[in-house]
């Protein structure tokens, strides 16, 4: 099943909206490929590779793709 990220959006805007909020206290967890971090970037041999998505996922986070869609979350309850 894809990932719906507006569907997301916007129910994690409606909770904020009720003073809930998400967050995660990992940027290295692999449960975030296909939301926040791109596959492809860390496939090796047609598969993702545990120790290059361990080695590599801050530099995608840092590049800001996972911190807009955060934003996107955040700043879409304020709106």
């Amino acid at each position: 099943m894809p990932f719906d990220r507006e569907k997301m959006k916007h129910a994690a805007a409606k909770l904020a909206a009720e003073g809930v909020f998400i967050g995660t206290s990992s940027w290295k967890y692999e449960g975030w490929l296909n939301q926040l971090y791109t596959p492809s970037r860390y496939e090796y041999r047609g598969k993702v590779a545990k120790t290059r998505f361990e080695r590599d996922c801050l530099r995608e986070y840092a590049e800001g793709n996972a911190l807009e869609t955060i934003d996107e979350i955040t700043l879409g309850a304020e709106s």
